[in-house]
């Protein structure tokens, strides 16, 4: 988990890239994250992604593409659609919402 929360936002991450990186196989990584964490590594990754969207998308002098670049996206309709999934709205509406926002 430490080293998924190091590199969440490097685009190229995959579970095999992961596993290789702590000297494992992808099904025992895959194996950890569903009965230590109940889990997947897909699910995993984009709730750090996203608490960290969440977070970015407070500072108004970051555009919307510059949030979905920090966290890990090439697309910003990607991440737009995967935000909305998992936050329940667009990332702009969730900066609009934000206290403090204009």
């Amino acid at each position: 988990m430490r080293v998924l929360a190091a590199r969440y936002h490097d685009e190229r991450l995959t579970v095999d890239s992961l596993a290789h990186e702590i000297a494992t196989s992808n099904r025992q990584l895959q194996r950890v994250f569903a009965e230590v964490g109940r889990t997947t590594f897909r699910r995993e990754l984009q709730r750090m992604r996203m608490e960290s969207a969440t977070r970015l998308l407070s500072d108004a002098s970051l555009s919307v593409t510059e949030v979905a670049s920090a966290v890990g996206y090439r697309e910003t309709d990607q991440f737009s659609k995967v935000f909305r999934q998992r936050v329940g709205t667009t990332p702009s509406r969730y900066r609009f919402a934000q206290p403090g926002s204009a």
